[in-house]
């Protein structure tokens, strides 16, 4: 959604935010010739500071930043940045050959630290300056509608905010619109729109009107052409369809998708399994010890096996052996029925693993594996998939993605017992949420608030 914003031309927000980059960034060089001089070569500092720059310079060409953007979201602002920050790096290492140190040294970490922390505040500052311009009326796009359908009256408020700089004329249509009327001034008559684009500084053209009124759309649209403003069309789906859509094309045929969704691309599927791979692989060697300590602790407890094992619903409905420390005693419901608050069938331990989510740890096997992830909708039993499939629209769309041993609707609340519909009716729509808003970072979030969660306890987890 970022990389194909509706105008985003490189205007003074641009050229602030670049500006910004380059006063920070060589005040941090500064600083860095002073406290780390083995970072530079002070025997050809100016030719340190070229690199520095020549660095900057390219790797913001290949990576432009997102922060001067209409409409910025700060989670891929921050991973713009962090990408941003290790390519100047890479490169500012690679080719300066002054630099008198390991690179494994506390310098070189320090300066991979300190760089990315510059990169983070000044693209933050940057989006919030230039969103203070816009508030004062500075960078503005200006627009005009055409047509005054439901479609323009939900546009307008989505574009009405001023930090994100669109101004609004009004709109044209024949008649006085009851989804725009008190919002927004009718400037005239569809047949009006041409005149008044002739004697006003229009950036951009919005139009709304039903393809059975093609003779009035084309002039337009031929004017905007050749008079460059540009023109988009809003479609009618959103009557039915109140979602974020996507488009598509097979061959020169646009279509729109219902959904966005990032994992689809194989780039972002390839990091995320990359990551659940070092994360899992890392964590079952680092938490040997306490894997050995359950298992001991689950042996005197409770007769029976260590791990419980039960088919659970992955990615695209298909079955798989999910893997917890069993923290209840062996019983012939453990296949059906959901734990309860005050569970008979749990026992001291098993108790306390499942309210610090220590029973979920060996999942870290399903990661590995590839069934599951580190981060994804929670996976549920087969009968609990069946029937929820049957009952909760969009149910099934949480299985688009594999499964994860944390995840969005987790860390917001939204687990253990459901004891009624709703429940998993906001479960399911969180975790629609999370496969439409992919993101690393957003993975990195969820990780990091799993953790405090483990630490403080969780009110739902029994």
């Amino acid at each position: 959604m970022m990389e194909h914003q509706i105008t985003s031309k490189k205007t003074v927000a641009y050229v602030i935010v670049v500006a910004l980059d380059m006063v920070i960034l060589n005040a941090l060089y500064l600083v860095l010739a002073h406290f780390s001089p083995n970072i530079v070569n002070n025997d050809s500092a100016g030719w340190s500071l070229l690199w520095w720059n020549l660095s900057y310079w390219t790797a913001a060409i290949c990576l432009p930043p997102l922060a001067y953007r209409r409409i910025a979201r700060t989670d891929l602002v921050l991973t713009r940045s962090t990408v941003t920050a290790g390519l100047m790096a890479l490169l500012y290492f690679f080719f300066n050959h002054g630099i008198s140190t390991s690179i494994f040294s506390w310098s070189i970490l320090g300066t991979l630290f300190f760089l990315w922390l510059t990169f983070v505040c000044s693209r933050l500052l940057g989006a919030w300056f230039v969103s203070l311009l816009r508030r004062r009326g500075y960078d503005n796009c200006e627009v005009v509608f055409a047509g005054a359908g439901v479609n323009l009256g939900k546009l307008y408020e989505e574009m009405s905010d001023k930090r994100i700089g669109y101004h609004i004329h009004g709109y044209f249509e024949n008649q006085v619109s009851r989804n725009l009327g008190g919002k927004l001034e009718k400037l005239g008559d569809v047949k009006d729109t041409i005149e008044y684009l002739k004697t006003h500084k229009i950036d951009m053209l919005v139009c709304n009107i039903g393809l059975d009124r093609k003779d009035e759309i084309l002039p337009i649209l031929d004017y905007c052409e050749n008079h460059f403003v540009k023109f988009f069309t809003v479609p009618n789906v959103y009557n039915y369809l109140k979602r974020s859509m996507n488009l598509e094309f097979v061959g020169d045929m646009p279509m729109l998708g219902i959904r966005n969704e990032p994992l689809r691309k194989p780039w972002n599927r390839f990091r995320k399994r990359v990551f659940d791979i070092l994360g899992a692989g890392i964590g079952i060697l680092c938490l040997s010890p306490l894997f050995l300590y359950c298992a001991i602790r689950i042996k005197l407890n409770s007769p029976g096996p260590v791990l419980f094992k039960q088919k659970r619903g992955g990615k695209d409905g298909k079955e798989f052996m999910c893997y917890k420390f069993r923290s209840m005693h062996v019983n012939a419901e453990a296949d059906t029925k959901q734990a309860t608050e005050n569970d008979p069938r749990k026992y001291p331990f098993g108790d306390w693993m499942r309210r610090k989510n220590v029973d979920e740890l060996p999942q870290l096997i399903n990661v590995f594996k590839g069934d599951m992830s580190l981060v994804g909708p929670r996976p549920h039993m087969m009968l609990h998939d069946e029937y929820y499939g049957q009952n909760i629209s969009g149910y099934t769309v949480r299985l688009w993605v594999k499964p994860g041993i944390t995840g969005w609707a987790q860390v917001n609340g939204y687990r253990g017992e459901t004891k009624e519909m709703w429940q998993m009716e906001e479960r399911v729509v969180r975790d629609i949420w999370y496969l439409e808003n992919w993101s690393f970072s957003l993975d990195i979030r969820i990780i990091i608030k799993t953790f405090l969660n483990m630490i403080h306890g969780e009110k739902e987890a029994y």
